[in-house]
């Protein structure tokens, strides 16, 4: 506990007066046992922030992980469509060429 100033009573017994000392003694505990009572709390509570923080960063470092997966998958995608465009005017040409081979030949 916190040795803190207790100036009322301190007075009460200087005065000689042991009710009113007694009294604020009694409150002074309590008022401490209160201030005890509300570090613990507080502190049980900054640790279920916390965790609801590491669990919040873990669920945003999980959809950062997919995001990334899904984007590298549209750019294969991508590619490869661009690679397939390219294959189809490959075959379109190579078409044409037999077209007129055939169309030249004897």
């Amino acid at each position: 506990m916190k040795n803190t100033q207790t100036p009322e009573t301190d007075a009460a017994w200087k005065e000689g007066n042991a009710i009113r000392e007694w009294t604020c003694r009694k409150l002074e505990r309590e008022r401490d046992e209160a201030r005890e009572k509300y570090d613990n709390l507080a502190a049980e509570h900054m640790l279920v922030v916390n965790k609801i923080c590491g669990e919040r960063d873990d669920a945003l470092n999980q959809i950062t992980g997919w995001e990334n997966k899904w984007k590298a998958a549209v750019e294969m995608a991508a590619i490869a469509e661009n690679d397939v465009s390219n294959l189809q005017d490959q075959v379109d040409l190579a078409m044409k060429v037999i077209k007129r081979l055939e169309a030249n030949k004897p």
